[in-house]
């Protein structure tokens, strides 16, 4: 979402570090995910599913669900290579929900910024354009814009609805500025359920960037 209205997204094609599941206060288990070159750790909970951030990448994952009769699941990462660029992030994964008709999605792209541009008034700024620009191309019903503050630093946030596929989905948009780095993390998942977005929000609080 960012590189539309900052500078082009820095992607590094580089495999992401896994670390084995843990528990968290709820008894849900936790993937954890390192990326050194893109300078972030985050977590996941481990029943999410990553897609990698090139088509042959995700072509050679489809190819092992097939072979294991996982048709669904194949079929939702056959459509985000339809769909999307994938590798215009550096990280993205989904919750494989069946019924649903929008699949609870994260992605973090990663653009180059100005120390300005990562302070609260540069968040400030990105959190109205940003959300002008997406009720402008996308009809988003803006729910909020604002700055919030979370343990990796400031961020520009905001959340609205926008029709997808003929349905109406839940979007929400973190933007942490570190150094000379924006971290855009973006939240969709179907606007009738919002059983997904404590872990949105537990995602965003766990994010460790530098």
């Amino acid at each position: 979402m960012l590189c539309r209205i900052l500078l082009t997204a820095v992607i590094f094609l580089v495999p992401l570090t896994a670390t084995a599941s843990r528990l968290d206060q709820t008894g849900a288990t936790w993937k954890v995910y390192r990326d050194p070159i893109n300078g972030f750790r985050l977590a996941l909970p481990s029943d999410w599913n990553v897609v990698p951030n090139s088509d042959t990448q995700v072509n050679l994952v489809i190819q092992r669900l097939e072979a294991k009769h996982k048709v669904a699941l194949a079929g939702i990462y056959q459509n985000i290579v339809r769909t999307t660029d994938v590798s215009h992030f550096v990280f993205e994964a989904f919750h494989f929900t069946p019924s649903a008709l929008i699949q609870p999605t994260f992605t973090l792209s990663v653009t180059r910024s100005s120390r300005i541009l990562a302070s609260p008034k540069g968040l400030a700024s990105i959190a109205s354009s940003e959300s002008k620009q997406l009720i402008r191309n996308e009809g988003l019903d803006l729910v909020e814009a604002k700055v919030v503050k979370l343990p990796a630093g400031n961020a520009a946030f905001i959340e609205g609805t926008e029709v997808v596929a003929s349905t109406r989905s839940l979007l929400e948009i973190y933007v942490i500025g570190h150094e000379a780095r924006l971290y855009d993390l973006t939240f969709r998942t179907s606007a009738g359920t919002r059983d997904e977005e404590p872990i949105f929000l537990k995602v965003a609080h766990r994010i460790v960037l530098g």
